[in-house]
């Protein structure tokens, strides 16, 4: 009767033991929710995690959450629904009882596909993320441009704001650039930039105009607060024809 109570009470005590431990991480949930930009052209988009399709997040913009175990890992990735065009991907870890959000946009009409990555954005400043969709044959930089920003105060440049490295073509860089929306008097600021051979260190030229200096944002216009796309590109044309243009759409998130 000793030997057989005293092993009750080594059981209960163990079990007692287990129960104050923290659980594995396996027996944990976290989520993943995922929205898209709604844009005119937005289509549903199919959200894949290590290999296995989750479900869909819709055009309309509106928040898809995954359930998954806390732990895992691998790599979330979302495409156009129904095929096998990626829009973003990335390697995620689930975390434990927390969700990972994310947002992106796919736009045929933008020539945007990737991450949007603003977050908050103050009334006193603007953020800014690149789309480089100038014509490879025109201008053939397989590494990307460096984008030069400068200040442009009466009608010459001023100071040299910032050099964003290797903007890749065909893609949304995922790099979101911050500038001040007014000047130490409160006027806003127009900003032009030059783009930059990052093999050659030398500034590339339009190819019609010869000039290297095109508008980059001009901050007067309302673009505080938001985060904002700005996608340089060239009107087509043959190199007498060929210049640059700047195009900014405004996310209101």
């Amino acid at each position: 009767m000793k030997k057989g109570f005293l092993l009750l009470i080594l059981g209960i005590t163990t079990f007692v033991a287990c129960r104050k431990g923290s659980l594995p991480e396996e027996n944990y949930f976290g989520s993943v929710a995922v929205s898209q930009v709604g844009t005119t052209d937005a289509v549903d988009l199919d959200v894949y995690f290590d290999g296995k399709k989750l479900g869909k997040i819709l055009a309309d913009g509106s928040l898809a959450g995954f359930m998954l175990k806390a732990g895992a890992a691998g790599k979330l990735a979302i495409y156009r629904a129904g095929s096998d065009t990626l829009v973003a991907d990335t390697t995620v870890k689930i975390p434990q009882n927390e969700a990972i959000s994310v947002k992106v946009i796919s736009s045929l009409a933008l020539g945007a596909n990737g991450f949007i990555n603003g977050g908050e954005v103050g009334a006193d400043s603007v953020k800014v993320q690149l789309i480089n969709s100038l014509n490879t044959t025109i201008y053939p930089y397989p590494n990307g441009v460096d984008v030069c920003v400068y200040t442009y105060v009466s009608n010459k440049l001023a100071d040299s704001i910032m050099t964003i490295k290797n903007v890749m073509p065909g893609k949304l860089d995922p790099r979101v650039i911050t500038l001040r929306h007014v000047d130490s008097l409160g006027k806003g600021i127009f900003y032009v930039a030059k783009l930059k051979d990052p093999a050659t260190g030398q500034f590339i030229r339009q190819a019609a105009s010869n000039v290297v200096m095109f508008s980059f944002l001009n901050t007067s216009a309302g673009y505080n607060g938001h985060l904002n796309l700005i996608q340089y590109y060239d009107n087509g044309g043959d190199a007498t024809t060929n210049k640059i243009l700047v195009k900014v759409t405004t996310l209101l998130q």
